[in-house]
């Protein structure tokens, strides 16, 4: 059994891949929607923003599927903001 991380829990994927691997993994989830998923631990937090991904530091964490993003009907600024700078945030609190 392994302990999960995934961002974008609140969009469809995210929502559905957390209850899947909640049958056989410990899963947390950040997002900044309330996850309501059984057998799913949800923080709400932006990972945009480093303050809201130390909220992660008290769980255990082996793998990390960050599916956290903006697709579109967004400035380029924010698309920056979320898909570029938040994945590299996101990366950087994988390797500590």
């Amino acid at each position: 059994m392994s302990n999960v991380l995934i961002t974008g829990a609140s969009g469809f994927i995210g929502h559905n891949l957390a209850g899947d691997m909640s049958a056989d993994h410990t899963v947390v989830c950040l997002s900044r929607a309330p996850t309501e998923v059984a057998g799913v631990h949800g923080i709400e937090g932006d990972f945009t923003e480093p303050d809201d991904l130390c909220s992660l530091d008290g769980h255990p964490l082996d793998v990390i599927i960050h599916l956290g993003a903006v697709t579109g009907g967004c400035t380029e600024e924010s698309g920056l903001r979320v898909n570029v700078s938040g994945a590299h945030h996101v990366l950087r609190y994988g390797i500590g």
